[in-house]
């Protein structure tokens, strides 16, 4: 599914739509996250909004597997920081799985841009609620990905270089 067109991403989600075995469905949401094409990742994520699409308690998975799609990363981000409002109003932050959305999305962040991105935001919606231990975690973690990068990124492209 990773270099799928539009249209044999369209025929995966119609059999989405009628499978009625939830393991199944869990398994064709996974793979339904997989594309490198953003814009059929843009699409999922309106289509995966609407509750006759996707169960209301599947839509956080939804989200973790996009962003756990390279391609998909950005585009969660963006989506959870512009729409926090509206996932706050549809899972309230007593939900520690919306509160553990962000340290996944946040995982591969090694960018001081990034971690002023999310600063802000965090400042921006500071009720985290049962996710105040998670926006620490991911915080951290950014930090420790900072840290790393400046420390050991000269090294590894060093040995890049000298293998071509």
């Amino acid at each position: 599914m990773k270099s799928a067109s539009q249209s044999e991403w369209d025929k995966l989600w119609e059999i989405y739509l009628k499978e009625e075995d939830v393991q199944e469905q869990a398994k064709l949401r996974n793979a339904l996250s997989a594309p490198r094409d953003t814009s059929i990742l843009r699409k999922y994520l309106i289509l995966a909004w609407d509750e006759k699409n996707i169960r209301s308690q599947d839509y956080l998975n939804v989200l973790h597997h996009i962003s756990a799609n390279p391609s998909g990363v950005a585009l969660v981000w963006d989506e959870v920081r512009t729409n926090w409002p509206r996932l706050v109003d549809r899972f309230t932050l007593n939900s520690r799985y919306l509160g553990g959305l962000v340290p996944g999305i946040t995982s591969s962040f090694n960018t001081k841009l990034k971690l002023d991105e999310m600063e802000d935001w965090f400042a921006k919606y500071p009720e985290a609620g049962a996710g105040e231990t998670a926006r620490a975690r991911a915080l951290e973690n950014v930090r420790n990905n900072i840290k790393w990068t400046s420390i050991h990124q000269p090294t590894v492209a060093a040995w890049i270089l000298s293998r071509e």
